[in-house]
């Protein structure tokens, strides 16, 4: 006698390992209610720390000639007067981690999950 592919029990296995996996998914991805900020540094000091909840353009009066741009949950270098704009060809970043700098300018941003409470006073 020929055996099946898969059988019912190995198919409803399957079916409660991809259930438990999506749930598992749904609970990291939307139980986070911690908003996404950004930290943005001038010569490695931090300036700024953005919460990307909030939309807004601005610069920053340590260097005005780096203007920023935030817009649903993401941040992106708009205009810098450095000779070579690869930090305005960055784009909007929004996934923790992500990074972009402008050298010339020594401004520099960074993602990050969340905030300390001894950075709020220089939150903006």
């Amino acid at each position: 006698m020929a055996r099946k592919l898969i059988s019912k029990n190995e198919l409803l296995l399957i079916a409660v390992i991809l259930l438990l996996a999506f749930g598992a998914y749904m609970i990291i991805t939307w139980s986070s209610d911690d908003a996404v900020y950004a930290r943005i540094s001038v010569r490695n000091y931090p300036v700024v720390y953005l919460n990307l909840s909030e939309n807004t353009e601005f610069t920053l009066p340590q260097n005005p000639n780096v203007r920023f741009k935030v817009e649903n949950g993401a941040v992106a270098f708009i205009a810098s007067d450095c000779p070579d704009q690869v930090c305005v060809r960055l784009g909007f970043l929004h996934r923790v981690g992500q990074s972009g700098a402008c050298l010339p300018n020594w401004v520099s941003l960074v993602i990050i999950g969340a905030i300390d409470d001894e950075d709020m006073d220089i939150l903006s």
